[in-house]
């Protein structure tokens, strides 16, 4: 028993904790980035304007695919 106690000592002593912190910090920032981007996504979703543009955006793109041209809804408007 006494020895088991001195190997997990030693091996919590060996531990780098300053890295284990530095990787739980960076991937707590991707966690929370991906959740900002998840919330943009969500106000975008309920935004009338934003549907409106998507669907105008597809109708620009279908047209130009049945005249066989290379446009935008930057180039129509």
């Amino acid at each position: 028993m006494a020895n088991e106690n001195a190997l997990q000592n030693e091996v919590i002593k060996d531990f780098d904790f300053e890295a284990m912190e530095a990787l739980l910090s960076q991937q707590l920032e991707n966690q929370i980035a991906d959740l900002d981007l998840a919330e943009e996504d969500r106000a975008k979703i309920g935004n009338p304007d934003s549907l409106g543009k998507a669907i105008f955006d597809e109708v620009v793109r279908q047209f130009g695919n049945q005249v066989g041209l290379d446009i935008t809804s930057g180039t129509l408007t």
